[in-house]
């Protein structure tokens, strides 16, 4: 069980002996393990922090964002999103949107990355960060989540706003609604 506080403090707790294993200050965030790493970000100092389960030190980054991959880390500093080797940290791909980043996620049943930006679009990008679609959804305010899924064998996309859904695949907007004066907290599709 890996635990992030809010004092940028990450700890290792046996599930089965409730014992603590170690604790790490400075590193803090959410918290992401895939094929042995373990990375936590952004802490306080708004750094990614990549770890072995040892915990060993392996590399950090700046950024805002993350999604991860099996094998890749995807971290947004504004508008550009870059893709690190999460076991070796070298920065494998790039790519800049046209407007900040302020959601991201790697869905891993489509293989792609999305993206949202502060104006409301959907960037649609592959691993590689290539290929990009920039899909409009008229929401015309900051995307708070995105969420993937298919729906009658077509690939869409919920992004979702402080005040708005909007639905959307490749070709535009499907449909979209307001939530008023509620805001949202959590999409699950």
């Amino acid at each position: 069980l890996y635990l992030s506080t809010t004092r940028d403090c990450l700890l290792a707790i046996d599930f089965l002996t409730k014992q603590l294993l170690w604790a790490m200050k400075g590193v803090g965030g959410r918290i992401w393990v895939r094929n042995g790493m373990i990375l936590s970000g952004p802490n306080a100092a708004g750094q990614f922090v990549c770890l072995l389960p040892t915990p060993e030190l392996r590399w950090t980054h700046p950024g805002d964002i993350a999604a991860v991959s099996g094998s890749m880390a995807y971290i947004t500093r504004d508008q550009r999103i870059i893709g690190f080797a999460l076991k070796s940290g070298i920065a494998m791909y790039d790519f800049s949107a046209a407007e900040r980043i302020s959601a991201l996620r790697y869905d891993p049943c489509q293989g792609i990355v999305t993206a949202g930006t502060m104006g409301g679009d959907v960037v649609l990008l592959n691993q590689d960060l290539t290929g990009s679609v920039v899909v409009p959804t008229g929401l015309k305010e900051r995307i708070i989540d995105l969420r993937s899924f298919h729906y009658r064998k077509r690939a869409m996309v919920a992004a979702i706003s402080e005040h708005h859904i909007s639905v959307t695949d490749a070709n535009g907007i499907r449909w979209s609604a307001s939530f008023g004066s509620r805001v949202p907290l959590q999409a699950l599709v």
